[in-house]
């Protein structure tokens, strides 16, 4: 269902756009492979586009620079800013904060952009999970922005998660599975394939009795344990089996929960 129907109902087309990603072009220059742009041509479009925007603000000088800043972003930048600066300000979004954000989400790649689009629609203009529109917009730029070019991941994660939270029937507000969402996907880029399979992995493990656990303090202690990275499920599942299984003498569960944490802590260590 779309929020508002027909007044955004554009809107969301827009969003549920996939934007194609320009090819890039790169070449070997000692060592360092470097992008090839177009930049005159990103400046031409954002600075023809800017002299279009009706109650920009904006003079010929203030224009040039933007335009002139964007080109640094190569192929592409044109595209990413004129289509997010329009669905932001059919949104109802002030033009100088429109243009403000445009101009950061132009540096995104067309993945980080293509997620925010996502984001947006599933927190704000679909009715998923029926946030203020600011929270919502906030959510979406925060979580693009540090996707760090594993946005596919990261939607996944995301939408996979929600619908997982919201399922489960665990009566939580939908902000609240939004904002652990959201602050789960922040380790997206750390999972080849994302997390999701080790979130229910620990979900079945957290939710054993001896636990005793509130839903509410699982997630908390799942956001703790994934944030070092693909093998810290594995790494507490098993410190906590054999702390309580095969250790002597056994642990306690709350030693052993301590156990298991420390050893999820010890999953990720700089390359020396």
């Amino acid at each position: 269902m779309i929020r508002y129907g027909h007044v955004l109902g554009l809107s969301f087309l827009v969003v549920a756009q996939v934007m194609a990603a320009p090819k890039k072009e790169l070449i070997d220059v000692g060592g360092k492979q470097l992008q090839v742009c177009r930049s005159t041509e990103q400046y031409i479009r954002v600075r023809q586009f800017l002299g279009e925007v009706q109650d920009s603000g904006l003079n010929s000088t203030q224009q040039h620079q933007i335009a002139e800043a964007l080109s640094a972003n190569c192929d592409g930048a044109a595209d990413r800013f004129t289509s997010s600066f329009q669905l932001l300000k059919e949104l109802g979004v002030f033009i100088p904060a429109a243009l403000k954000l445009a101009t950061k989400m132009s540096a995104f790649d067309s993945e980080q952009v293509e997620l925010f689009r996502r984001l947006l629609a599933s927190s704000y203009l679909l009715e998923t999970l029926n946030m203020p529109f600011q929270t919502a917009l906030d959510l979406a730029m925060i979580v693009a922005e540090g996707s760090q070019g594993r946005a596919s991941v990261a939607w996944k994660d995301f939408s996979g998660f929600v619908s997982y939270c919201l399922d489960k029937k665990w009566n939580l507000p939908k902000t609240v599975c939004a904002g652990v969402g959201a602050e789960l996907i922040q380790q997206s880029h750390l999972f080849k394939d994302g997390w999701l399979s080790d979130f229910r992995r620990l979900q079945g493990v957290l939710s054993r009795k001896p636990f005793g656990l509130s839903v509410q303090q699982r997630l908390e202690m799942t956001i703790s344990i994934l944030k070092f990275g693909p093998t810290s499920a594995k790494n507490f599942e098993a410190a906590y089996n054999y702390a309580t299984k095969k250790a002597r003498p056994a642990m306690d569960t709350k030693t052993a929960v301590a156990f298991a944490l420390s050893m999820s802590e010890k999953s990720l260590r700089p390359d020396e």
